[in-house]
C-alpha cells in the first residue's frame, strides 16, 4: 500500500493510526531481535520518551538465539558520515549494559504533535541529538513533509554540526532514517513520497550489527485494522488533493 499523505487529514485521525503502528512495530521486533533483547511500546527510557524502545538484557549476546543482527551494510539510498575528526562517544556499552535497562535503540513514528510548535520541534531535535550522544541507536519514520519548523526534515535538524552538508529533503518529501552510533555516526536514510513503498529499515543493536525492520508490513497491519471509514475518508482526502 502506498504511502499516504497524512499531512491532508484531521490530526484526530492519524492518532488512532499512529498508536496501532506504534503496537504493530513492537509485535514485529518482538519476532525479529535475538535473545537477550525485547521491545516495548510507550515506554520512557531514563529522560527520554521514544515511540518504541529496545532494550538488552544483562549479560546477553547479539547473536543469540532468535533473530540474528546482520553485520552487512543496509541498502539505502542516501549514507552520510560523520567526519573522521569529530569523534562520537562509546558510552552506548555502558549504556546498554547498565541496571537501568539497558537501553540500546529508539524509534521514533513521527505525529503532527512533534511538529506543532517551535517547542514541540525543538524538543525532538534535542531529544534525537541527545540520544545519539550517549551512544542509543536511533531510527525515526516520518510520514508527514518538511514544515516552516523544519524546511529541509527533521534528519537535517539533527544531523546538523555533526555530518557535514546533511541529506536536505525537499518540498513534499519525506524519509526514514537510521542512526548507527559506533565511533562516527552514520546515518542511513530513504527519501519518500506520497505512494511510494516503505522501505525495510536498520535498527542497529550494537555498532555495525542490525537487524531489519519491515516498516510496509507493520504500517500495513494497521492499515488493515482501521475502520472502513476512516480509511475512506483518507483516501477521499487524497483525491481531493
Amino acid at each position: 500500500m502506498p504511502l499516504h499523505d497524512w499531512s491532508r487529514v484531521r490530526p484526530g485521525i492519524y492518532h488512532g493510526f499512529h498508536i496501532g503502528w506504534i503496537v504493530a512495530t513492537a509485535d514485529r521486533l518482538t519476532t525479529l531481535l535475538p535473545s537477550g533483547y525485547y521491545a516495548y511500546p510507550e515506554q520512557t527510557a531514563g529522560p527520554f520518551q521514544g515511540d518504541v524502545i529496545t532494550l538488552e538484557e544483562p549479560d546477553s549476546e547479539y547473536l543469540g538465539a532468535g533473530g540474528t543482527a546482520l553485520l552487512t551494510r543496509p541498502f539505502v539510498k542516501v549514507v552520510q558520515m560523520a567526519d573522521e575528526e569529530v569523534p562520537f562517544p562509546k558510552r552506548h556499552l555502558a549504556v546498554r549494559r547498565e541496571s537501568d535497562k539497558g537501553l540500546v535503540a529508539v524509534l521514533e513514528l513521527v505525529s503532527p504533535g512533534n511538529k506543532h510548535s517551535g517547542k514541540s520541534i525543538g524538543a525532538f531535535v534535542r531529544k534525537s541529538r541527545a540520544l545519539i550522544d550517549d551512544g542509543v541507536h536511533l531510527l525515526i519514520a516520518d510520514p508527514f513533509p518538511p514544515s516552516n519548523r523544519d524546511p529541509h526534515g527533521l534528519h537535517e535538524l539533527i544531523a546538523e554540526g555533526n555530518i557535514d552538508q546533511p541529506y536536505a529533503l525537499s518540498a513534499g518529501e519525506r524519509c526514514a532514517v537510521s542512526y548507527d552510533c559506533g565511533e562516527r555516526l552514520v546515518a542511513y536514510l530513504e527519501p519518500l513520497a506520497v505512494g511510494d513503498v516503505w522501505p525495510s529499515m536498520p535498527v542497529f543493536l550494537q555498532p555495525g550489527a542490525h537487524i531489519l525492520l519491515p516498516l510496509e508490513e507493520t504500517y500495513m497491519t494497521t492499515w488493515n485494522k482501521l475502520p472502513r471509514q476512516i480509511r475512506k475518508e483518507i483516501t477521499d482526502a487524497a483525491i481531493r488533493g
